[in-house]
């Protein structure tokens, strides 16, 4: 399966080069050229299914690129049960017999964030290794809470990659602020940025820019340094989208396996 620019249906990459480049060189954001049709009969089976098992199923729909064994080993290690404070990872509980609420808090930072973000750095480094890059990704992120912490706790330590945070000077919350400043990882940097005044933000003429440090690969005695590829939290774009499909479709197939009409054949 291609993906296209969503201002351009005439740019065609892979999934793998999507995840990897994030947004279009047009602006655009990167959609799947077609959406695989998923029967009601599959919902139903997915109901039986682990939430590892359903995310293996329903993100390989989408990556064909991606080998078996690849996409296996990112769900896998995304989703382990030690990451999650409950072994269904995303549990549906039913709070009476016509409500059920999809519980997205389980992660290692209790944001709905990690769904999403324990999962893109293990897509982000097999899509590198599959298109020859050896650059180091630097994930460069601007948060005004829960994102900043869990794009650190997903990429820390992940080899290829960098993650840099930025979340405004008394614009988050304590906690926040301490889960972020506090975040282990040999690979990870944080740091609060003093927001422009109001009167400055407003004024058209006014330019601002911050010089980003960036890490330096380390290098052998006498060989040339690898260049740094810069990314951004916008890498997640249609990551989110795609998250979407796989956390709703356990809540799906248990409403569609505990309701009457789905019993009585009226679906």
């Amino acid at each position: 399966m291609n993906f296209s620019s969503t201002r351009n249906k005439e740019i065609k990459i892979s999934a793998s080069m999507a995840i990897l480049k994030g947004l279009s060189e047009d602006g655009g954001l990167y959609v799947p050229e077609s959406f695989p049709e998923v029967t009601v009969e599959e919902i139903k089976a997915m109901s039986q299914k682990s939430y590892v098992e359903v995310a293996y199923e329903i993100i390989g729909k989408y990556l064909s690129d991606f080998t078996k064994e690849e996409l296996a080993g990112c769900v896998e290690k995304a989703y382990e049960e030690e990451k999650f404070s409950s072994k269904e990872i995303a549990p549906v509980t039913s709070l009476s017999d016509n409500l059920k609420v999809l519980e997205l808090w389980h992660g290692p930072t209790c944001a709905f964030k990690d769904m999403a973000l324990q999962i893109l750095p293990r897509l982000l480094t097999v899509s590198a290794a599959k298109n020859k890059e050896e650059k180091t990704i630097v994930i460069l992120v601007a948060t005004s809470g829960d994102t900043g912490k869990a794009a650190l706790e997903g990429f820390k330590d992940v080899p290829g990659t960098e993650i840099r945070v930025f979340y405004p000077e008394n614009g988050v919350s304590d906690i926040q602020k301490l889960q972020m400043i506090t975040q282990e990882g040999g690979n990870v940097a944080v740091k609060a940025v003093e927001p422009p005044k109001v009167e400055e933000r407003i004024e058209p003429q006014e330019e601002y820019e911050e010089e980003i440090p960036l890490p330096e690969p380390p290098a052998e005695e006498n060989e040339p340094k690898k260049p740094t590829a810069q990314s951004s939290g916008e890498v997640e774009n249609w990551q989110e989208i795609l998250d979407i499909l796989k956390t709703t479709c356990p809540l799906i197939a248990g409403v569609l396996v505990d309701s009457r009409a789905f019993i009585k054949g009226e679906y």
